[in-house]
């Protein structure tokens, strides 16, 4: 039906559904890229979409429901990802996106529509997977990494005052690491992480550490005899992120939390808890696809 609904959380942890407004059918506009960002910097999230036809629309809060609002348009094939985030420092939500042909384009905020340009071009035959979104450097600009079908990590990282990406080499993992990376900010030192599980169970970081170098460590070790959801956070409120992971087919719960120091093997894990209902292995396959 195209039908939104939000549910709104309340003091005493119960959610209110209410109808928040209405798109068109995803059968005659084959929605995809549905992401939640906050275009206007209002504070309150927004949600985008785009078409079959690659026009971009907008769901825009009011604080109380959607309204409908018109973008701009990209090309609808060809992307490898689209994502979000501030890739310019001006406190508003923009699209960063990967095209098959090596291309990342930027659709950047103006508040009421995207000024689209091309800030990078990178392989087109590098086969780049694992995209994530961080603050590398630590200058509260967002950032994108990416990893190639050989294993080798890069950076693009915004430039203050241009529409340009940066681009750094990070280096490779060794022992096939899982075709999922996480970003974070282990150490406390503002510029965010990658952290990646390789096929020995082991968890290492990748940071960047000046304009040409990087640095990799190991940090600590699950269990490879059983499948995992991994999820990063700050769980104990220390100002550092920590994994959490859960144990599929058991519902078991482990915490490593990071005590913020650079060096390796700096990490505890242990017991945090148990879900009612267990999570089948199949779940934990769909994940990695």
């Amino acid at each position: 039906t195209g039908q939104w609904y939000a549910g709104i959380a309340s003091p005493v942890d119960t959610l209110k559904t209410a109808y928040w407004g209405r798109w068109g059918t995803n059968t005659n506009f084959g929605w995809d890229h549905v992401m939640v960002l906050d275009f206007n910097g209002d504070g309150l999230d927004d949600i985008v979409g785009m078409t079959n036809q690659g026009y971009w629309w907008l769901a825009r809060s009011t604080g109380s429901g959607f309204q409908n609002q018109y973008l701009g348009s990209w090309t609808p094939i060809g992307w490898t990802s689209i994502q979000t985030g501030d890739f310019n420092g001006d406190v508003r939500e923009d699209l960063i996106g990967l095209h098959s042909n090596g291309s990342w384009w930027a659709g950047f905020s103006n508040g009421g529509r995207l000024f689209s340009i091309d800030l990078a071009s990178w392989s087109s035959t590098a086969g780049w997977t694992d995209i994530n979104i961080g603050d590398f450097n630590g200058d509260q600009i967002s950032d994108v990494s990416a990893r190639t079908s050989t294993g080798f990590y890069y950076v693009g990282l915004s430039q203050p005052g241009t529409t340009r990406l940066r681009t750094q080499y990070m280096g490779v993992w060794q022992k096939t690491p899982s075709p999922t990376s996480f970003v974070g900010d282990f150490n406390g030192d503002g510029k965010d992480e990658l952290i990646n599980r390789n096929t020995d169970g082991e968890w290492w970081t990748k940071q960047i550490r000046n304009l040409t170098g990087h640095e990799t460590r190991y940090k600590f070790r699950w269990s490879t005899s059983v499948s995992w959801i991994p999820i990063v956070g700050d769980f104990n409120g220390d100002g550092f992120d920590d994994m959490l992971g859960m144990i599929a087919g058991t519902g078991q719960w482990f915490f490593s939390t990071s005590f913020g120091r650079d060096h390796s093997n700096d990490w505890r894990t242990m017991f945090w808890g148990q879900s009612g209902a267990p999570v089948p292995v199949s779940f934990i396959d769909r994940l990695e696809q």
